[in-house]
This record gives structure tokens, C-alpha cells and sequence, in this order.
């Protein structure tokens, strides 16, 4: 389903306006789980001796209790969005409705650890349960109370919902197993296997009796080495997954489909497939993952991801999606987590900007979302703030594509172009790209490309034009297309909008 998604975005899909893409992403975000094994303070040694809060240093090896805990809930609440042809920040000249997206994940396990080698190997084992909710509910008012995300228990609760509200619930369960080592409150190296199973339920209301049902199955093994302390690690994650995912909709006014839904529900899915007409999707993926953290865990803190995934529809071939992003985390500091996502096909390269923010000012949302669409010639992006404006909540989300026709169309001349334009766009916005080292850094890496094929160098001219909005610009001047920026702007204080902006170039 994520190809779809993506693609269907890149296509302005109007109907896509109550989506949301961490939900779309869900699959990935339940790879690692929410929170990592920790030591319930209860040693015993090999000669049965018990020991509270701290270890017998003198023991050759003891054992302990492992625990797993998570718990996270959230709620965002926005305007609806209207349909624009550029960009602009309006204040809610009427009640548009709203959108609210409801949060909430858990995960507990109990499992033994081990120590041994005077303390400096640890072994570890924890089996684990979790769950990860989701639900986007439509609003007539701001104030307007809805129930916390939860998976209906029967097909009739499903009548007070509004036409577009959609809910995912995920259950997910598995084992954690590591070996790592370790001095004082520095870990050196742990090394780790997680096998996990996932079953996902999603409900879309698609009319006033019409359901919209989703049941996937996915199983996944993920290897791990993290090294570091509290404060500051770093992570190493390689993932094989296989996932199902079957399509159904169900009729309210048919008592069997209350049946029907009972039974999806359970994961007894052979009475669907026989009676129901359905589209089904079998997917294969294998992924890495880099995380780098830094901060006081709970309280204020900063990670950096940056991911690989080559995934296999139906056997249909390759594609590929590569992810930067950075996510705070903390009761201290505000949500501020922003991706840059290339997904690439064999026929195209799609560049894809989210930002998800809370207590955001002018600045946050100028760094994140105006600049980079000015910096590209999107209509309506030179918008301005005054300094110090609060705008509160704010989802976010940027794409454009290009096609391997036009990147491969490329001429060594047409190169040289790009090149002078790219420096005029630099220079014109006052940009970093401007400072001859970083433009001749630039220069050097386009060159090179010309001379390797599309597979080996789609994902990284896609992170140089993600990375660098006045290459976009100047690509799109030099070979003369007409594109556009589709854009989704979610927002609790101004009018929200999503549309297709067209780039101009001068």
C-alpha cells in the first residue's frame, strides 16, 4: 500500500486530504519497538544468593528479571483543508470542521537477563506484546468530544463515525534476544534479534453504509547493534519482512457482514475470502536503518534516522524509498519531527518533504516548509510571517517528481546549464550552495552521475535535489517542464489547505 499512497499523493488524489502519512508509514514505524528491555533490580547469583537495587561485583554471574515497558498517547487537532491552486496563509474566515488524530501505543514484556564474565557480558531474552492505534476523526467544531483510539468491537459502532474518518489498530507481539558488553553505565556493543509478528486491522468509512476493511499479516526479523550510553547511542538495524495486506467492503445494512466483521476482527479470515468480493497485496521488504540519539532520555532529546528500504510488490520488481529524518522526543521540548523521503520506481524519482510539529512559530514553519517551497518557484510559498507568530500544530507535506526520461535526457551541455542556473538560484536566495566549496562539491557529484547508469545513482541525485530545492528549480528551468508542488498544510490557528502549486522559473 505504500507505493500507492505515495504515488496517489504525487497525483493529488483529492480524497487524501484526511490522510495521514505516519499512519501510511505505520509498518516501518512498528519495525523498532517503542522503548528498549531494562533491568528490574533483582540479582541472583549461582549460589542462590539475592541481592536488591545493585549486582555482587565479587559473583562470576548472576541473573535478574528483564522488563519491558511503553506507553504513548497523543492528540493533534487541525482545520479542514480547502483545495488551492498556490499556497497561502489565511486566517478561518468560516467553520470549515475540523480533523483530529488520536494516538495511542503500548508495548509490555517480562523476560531474564543474565550477567556473567565479572559482570561485563550481558544476555538478555524478553518476549513482548504491543499495539499501535491510530484514529483520524472528522469534526463539525473544535470542542466536539470523540472516544479514544480503539479498534470497534462490533460493525454497528461504526455508524456514528462521518463519512472519511479511518482508523488503523495494529497488534504486534515477539521476542527480544541480545548479547552485548558493557563498563559501568557505558555499553560497548550489544548485538540483538527481534522476531516479531504484526496483524493490522484498518476501517475508512466510505459512505453513510459502506466500509472500507484492511487486514494485513506481517511477520519480520530485525538484527541490532547499539553501542553508547543513556545519553548518547548509536544504532545499527537491518530488517526482512514479508507482509499481506487483503481489501474488503463491508455493507452496515447486511447482517452477515456484522458477522463477517466479527470474525476479521479475530483474524478468521477464510469466510471473508469465500463470500467477499476482495484485492489482495503481498509485499517483501528488506530494509537498514542508522539512528543516532542524543540527549537525557524522557526529558529532552534528538534523533537522527537515516534508512534504506528496497521493497517487492507482487514480484513486479524493485522500488526503492530512502529516509532523513529528525525527531525530538522529551516532555521538555516540542514534537518536531521532519522526513525527507525519495522514493524511487524504475520510471521515476519522487521527492517527498513531512513535517510534523506542535508550539510552532513562524521560524520552525518558514525553516521547514515556505523556504524550501520558495527556493523552488512554488506559487504562494513567499508568504511571511511576522517574527514571534504562533501558529500552534501543524502537519506539513511537499512533493514532486521526475520522470527517468527526463533526468536520463541529460546532456553533458544541458549539465553545464543546470549548473549556471543552479548558481543564479543560489546566489539570487542568499543560499549555503552559494559558497564556492559547497557549489563545486555539488558540481563535482552531478558530473560524476552522467557517467553511471539510473539504478546506481537515482537515490543519490534524489537526496542532492531533495537536500538542494534550487537544483530542483534549476532542472526544471533548463529542460523546460511544467511541474508542480503538491502540498498539504494542516494547521490549528490558519485556514489548512492542500492543492498543487505551480513552479515558476524566470
Amino acid at each position: 500500500m505504500l507505493k500507492l499512497i505515495l504515488l496517489t499523493f504525487i497525483l493529488w488524489n483529492q480524497s487524501l486530504y484526511a490522510q495521514d502519512l505516519s499512519q501510511d508509514l505505520g509498518f516501518i514505524e512498528t519495525q523498532n519497538t517503542h522503548s528498549n528491555p531494562f533491568n528490574i533490580p533483582i540479582y541472583v547469583d549461582l549460589a542462590g544468593n539475592i541481592n536488591l537495587i545493585s549486582r555482587d561485583t565479587g559473583a562470576g554471574a548472576s541473573f535478574n528479571p528483564l522488563g519491558h515497558v511503553a506507553f504513548k498517547t497523543s492528540k493533534s487537532q487541525y482545520i479542514r483543508p480547502v483545495q488551492r491552486y498556490e499556497f497561502s496563509l489565511d486566517q478561518q474566515k468560516e467553520d470549515m470542521g475540523w480533523i483530529e488524530v488520536k494516538r495511542l501505543r503500548w508495548e509490555l514484556g517480562l523476560g531474564l537477563g543474565a550477567t556473567i564474565a565479572n559482570n561485563v557480558m550481558n544476555l538478555g531474552f524478553v518476549p513482548y506484546k504491543g499495539a499501535r492505534q491510530v484514529m483520524i476523526r472528522l469534526k463539525k467544531t473544535q470542542d466536539e468530544k470523540t472516544a479514544r483510539p480503539k479498534l470497534p468491537d462490533t460493525l454497528n459502532e461504526l455508524e456514528n463515525w462521518s463519512i472519511g474518518d479511518n482508523g488503523s489498530f495494529q497488534r504486534y507481539g515477539g521476542v527480544q534476544m541480545f548479547v552485548g558488553a558493557g563498563f559501568s553505565v557505558v555499553n560497548i556493543a550489544t548485538v540483538g534479534l527481534t522476531i516479531q509478528n504484526l496483524f493490522s486491522i484498518n476501517l475508512k468509512k466510505l459512505s453513510e453504509n459502506k466500509i472500507q476493511l484492511t487486514i494485513a499479516e506481517e511477520n519480520l526479523k530485525k538484527r541490532r547493534i547499539q553501542s553508547g550510553a543513556a545519553v548518547a547511542n548509536i544504532k545499527l538495524h537491518w530488517f526482512d519482512g514479508k507482509r499481506l495486506a487483503q481489501h474488503f467492503v463491508l455493507d452496515l445494512t447486511d447482517d452477515s457482514h456484522h458477522y463477517l466483521y466479527k470474525l476479521a476482527i479475530q483474524g478468521k479470515l477464510d469466510e471473508l475470502q469465500t463470500k467477499l468480493p476482495q484485492e489482495a497485496q503481498k509485499m517483501e521488504w528488506k530494509g537498514s536503518e542508522r539512528t543516532g540519539y542524543f540527549g537525557i532520555p524522557g526529558v529532552a532529546g534528538q534523533h537522527i534516522h537515516r534508512s534504506e528500504y528496497e521493497m517487492d510488490y507482487e514480484g513486479e520488481g524493485i522500488d526503492t524509498l530512502d529516509i532523513k529524518s529528525r525527531r525530538s522526543s522529551g516532555w521538555l521540548i516540542p514534537l518536531r519531527n521532519h522526513n525527507k523521503l525519495v522514493y524511487q520506481t524504475d520510471s521515476a524519482i519522487i521527492l517527498f518533504w513531512y513535517s510534523e510539529m506542535n508550539k510552532a512559530n513562524e521560524e520552525v514553519l518558514s525553516q521547514r516548509f515556505l523556504t524550501p517551497g520558495k527556493i523552488m518557484g512554488a506559487r504562494g510559498f513567499g508568504a511571511a510571517l511576522p517574527p514571534g507568530t504562533l501558529i500552534g500544530s501543524t502537519l506539513s507535506q511537499m512533493g514532486v517528481s521526475f520522470t527517468r526520461e527526463e533526468l536520463e535526457a541529460i546532456t553533458p551541455e544541458m549539465l553545464e546549464e543546470i549548473l549556471v542556473n543552479f548558481r543564479a538560484r543560489c546566489e539570487e536566495m542568499e543560499l549555503s550552495c552559494a559558497q564556492k566549496k559547497n557549489f563545486n562539491k555539488i558540481s563535482k557529484s552531478l558530473r560524476s552521475y552522467m557517467s553511471h547508469k539510473w539504478d546506481e545513482v537515482k537515490d543519490k541525485l534524489g537526496f542532492l535535489m531533495i537536500d538542494e530545492p534550487a537544483l530542483i528549480n534549476s532542472y526544471i528551468k533548463t529542460i523546460g517542464s511544467k511541474k508542480k508542488l503538491y502540498f498539504k498544510f494542516l494547521n490549528e490557528k490558519f485556514q489548512s489547505m492542500e492543492g498543487a502549486a505551480e513552479i515558476v522559473v524566470r
